[in-house]
């Protein structure tokens, strides 16, 4: 059955895509705002083909003419389809996402903003980069973590890209969300520490080792919560503001974890 249901899943993601492709490319070619609607239904769609529940706790910033730069948890690839079947938003990436096979395609149609992580000296052109599509109206996912955990705990932040919201012209317009994303549900039950590594993807294990299990076993239950929405007054100094953003999502990651009342929580 593992194996029927992998095979099931392949094929519709492929006709779903191969569907929507076209219509989103052009709505891309002529730049269109309503290409975030179909990023966002080609989201939803493969949750649903995957049989991932995701469950929202608190509201997201709504889209307005200033992007909010929503920051987030880093568990999984998992997380983007997760995170993209909710908000109508693009993603910022390593820059080796691009190379991927399949993943970079995928994330290329979705605007991703990809970023050197590991060269210091290109951080305020990549600030820069990230706060114009802010101010342009896109809203923007950061994992500051800069790379993915067993999905138990949440690693220190990286305050570096925050700069784009901290620092430069205009950013006391730039609204910051925290998000907490935690995988606490496999096949309609509860999911123990000892389960939350067929949804993590952490460093040491590659995509093609990963993958074939969230394929398989993947019936993941999910709870996404959202912070406050910091103002422009507590923003203006990048490192507090990574140390809050942290304690935030950190304890939002325990709360959803804890499994309290998981009944209500399927959705």
């Amino acid at each position: 059955m593992s194996i029927l249901r992998a095979i099931f899943i392949v094929l519709a993601v492929l006709v779903v895509t191969l569907v929507l492709l076209p219509l989103h490319a052009f709505l891309m070619l002529i730049r269109s705002p309503r290409q975030k609607q179909t990023a966002l239904f080609w989201h939803r769609l493969v949750t649903r083909v995957m049989g991932i529940r995701v469950k929202t706790i608190g509201l997201p910033n709504p889209p307005g003419k200033v992007g909010t730069l929503f920051v987030s948890n880093h568990v999984s690839w998992v997380d983007i389809l997760v995170l993209g079947s909710v908000l109508p938003v693009n993603f910022i990436a390593k820059s080796e996402v691009r190379s991927w096979p399949l993943f970079g395609w995928l994330a290329r149609l979705q605007n991703t903003v990809f970023v050197e992580r590991s060269r210091r000296l290109q951080v305020r052109d990549q600030s820069n980069l990230i706060r114009e599509r802010l101010l342009s109206g896109d809203s923007l996912v950061l994992f500051p973590e800069g790379t993915t955990t067993d999905g138990n705990y949440v690693y220190p932040f990286n305050s570096s890209l925050l700069g784009a919201i901290t620092s430069g012209v205009e950013t006391d317009q730039i609204p910051v969300q925290s998000v907490s994303i935690a995988f606490n549900g496999l096949g309609g039950l509860p999911m123990g520490r000892a389960w939350r590594p067929l949804a993590a993807w952490p460093g040491t294990i590659t995509l093609s080792e990963h993958l074939p299990g969230v394929l398989f076993e993947g019936l993941f239950d999910v709870e996404v919560r959202f912070g406050q929405v910091i103002t422009d007054a507590q923003m203006r100094h990048r490192k507090p503001l990574t140390a809050a953003l942290h304690i935030e999502v950190r304890q939002m990651l325990a709360d959803g974890l804890r499994g309290e009342d998981f009944a209500t929580k399927k959705g």
